[in-house]
């Protein structure tokens, strides 16, 4: 842009000083033109343009400048000095007008960085104030404590009441299960000797369930329980029933065991639903 400017301004003033004055060297086709008119005809040869004029008249050009003029009114000294000093007169003015324009753009971009900084740094301390309202609601919220989501141990009356249901129930759910684990074993087992295992399961789970709770406060026990009444089974079936060996034995307590624990968690919920809604 600086050029255009800088060529523009040179451009007027060599019209200003050499419009209707005569030529000089190194002039351009433009400056030629504005001074002598436009020419009669124009040739072309290899790298140089001929202007052809009235009378005889002849420029030739050669990259862009006048090297050869004929029969042309020719500019005195005085024409091409004062050119001269306007053109750099000019140049100067083109220079400063195009620093002018390059500092007002400037600003103006430094001012449009600025209200984008600005408006970022707005949009920023808002969401932080959000966030920190937010924090500060959610701390005025629970000051009194985390709020009871239902995820705690029940009562302990709920628990007792509910432990003694299911160890009253649960030995008949594990002499049942007994039952079919010998059956299935093909080992022969009255009625009477399933009793004495069930209750020993029974007392092993209830012991565990019952200390974990009073100790403990909870409810979870991520079934310890269930493993240690296994091993009281398998011990209690090995020493009083005909499962007299470690492998029917092994086979019985893990048969009756995955049952009985899929029987009384069914069985489990239809009773907690029952008493305690």
């Amino acid at each position: 842009m600086k050029r255009c400017i800088v060529g523009l301004l040179i451009l007027c003033v060599g019209v200003g000083l050499l419009g209707g004055a005569g030529l000089s060297y190194q002039m351009t086709p433009e400056e030629v033109k504005a001074a002598a008119g436009t020419p009669v005809s124009l040739l072309e040869r290899e790298d140089r343009a001929i202007w052809m004029y009235p009378d005889g008249g002849r420029v030739e050009f050669a990259e862009g400048r006048a090297v050869i003029i004929t029969n042309m009114l020719m500019a005195t000294e005085a024409e091409i000095i004062a050119a001269e000093e306007s053109a750099a007169e000019a140049e100067k003015l083109a220079a400063a007008e195009a620093e002018r324009v390059a500092a007002a753009t400037d600003a103006a971009q430094q001012a449009e960085a600025a209200k984008r900084e600005a408006e970022m740094a707005e949009a920023h301390a808002e969401a932080m104030a959000a966030i920190s309202n937010s924090i500060e609601e959610l701390e005025a919220q629970y000051d009194g404590g985390m709020p009871d989501l239902g995820l705690g141990p029940p009562p302990a009356s709920q628990f007792w009441i509910a432990l003694l249901v299911q160890s009253f129930i649960g030995v008949f759910i594990t002499m049942l299960a007994l039952k079919l684990a010998f059956k299935w074993s093909d080992v022969h087992a009255d009625w009477g000797q399933m009793f004495l295992p069930a209750m020993v399961d029974m007392f092993a789970g209830t012991i565990i369930r019952g200390g974990g709770y009073a100790l403990l406060k909870t409810d979870q026990f991520y079934h310890i329980d269930d493993g240690v009444s296994f091993f009281a089974l398998l011990i209690t079936l090995k020493l009083a029933t005909h499962a007299s060996t470690l492998q029917r034995a092994v086979a019985v307590a893990v048969a009756a065991k995955l049952a009985s624990i899929v029987v009384w968690t069914v069985l489990s919920v239809f009773l907690l639903q029952a008493l305690f809604g």
